[in-house]
């Protein structure tokens, strides 16, 4: 009876442990359950916190990668820029040069102008010089020959002289008149000259 008590109080005492022990492991998993899930929290928070990290630094990488790409596109602007500038300053050079040329060249078509205008007049004067060396000429062939009218056949000396009057009057005329239609020619030519440099653009 004894042993059988003993054996109940064993086994209660058994019973009672392991219920002891289910308890403490219950609470024991309570508490693990709790440290999980402070860790889990704490690995989720590192998570976050490592993830923010990230997109900070990738944030600043960016800026940092928009920044210089900044100063590239300035760099960029300010070379081309400059080519432009003296792109722009090598028309303007060439476009001076060009109406300074242009200029020139039309004061040397005007002098030109000018110089044949007053050719045409000096040619006109040489003109009207031989068209009187021809009126002179005629003039003194005209005279010879009335003289050499007025003179009777047996003045023969007289004769001789006004018909030598007359030859050279003759010569003279033929010359004179030769050199009038010369200096008409010269004339016309210098007209022409004119209106040639008139007509006939500038250069450009």
């Amino acid at each position: 009876m004894i042993r059988r008590i003993t054996g109940i109080w064993v086994l209660a005492a058994v019973a009672g442990m392991t219920g002891c022990s289910a308890e403490r492991q219950a609470q024991e998993a309570r508490k693990d359950l709790e440290r999980t899930r402070q860790e889990a929290k704490e690995d989720v928070a590192e998570a976050r916190r490592d993830r923010d990290a990230a997109i900070r630094h990738e944030a600043a990488k960016v800026t940092d990668d928009v920044r210089e790409a900044d100063r590239n596109l300035q760099d960029a602007q300010r070379k081309a820029g400059q080519k432009v500038e003296a792109a722009e300053q090598e028309v303007r050079e060439a476009d001076r040069k060009a109406a300074e040329e242009a200029a020139e060249k039309s004061r040397d078509r005007q002098v030109r102008i000018s110089d044949a205008q007053a050719n045409v007049t000096k040619e006109k004067q040489d003109v009207t010089a031989a068209q009187q060396r021809v009126d002179a000429a005629k003039a003194k062939m005209a005279q010879a020959q009335t003289r050499l009218d007025g003179l009777k056949p047996d003045e023969t000396t007289a004769r001789n002289d006004a018909q030598a009057e007359l030859k050279v009057a003759q010569d003279e005329l033929a010359a004179a008149e030769k050199d009038l239609i010369k200096q008409r020619d010269e004339v016309t030519r210098a007209e022409q000259e004119v209106t040639k440099e008139k007509t006939t653009d500038v250069p450009k």
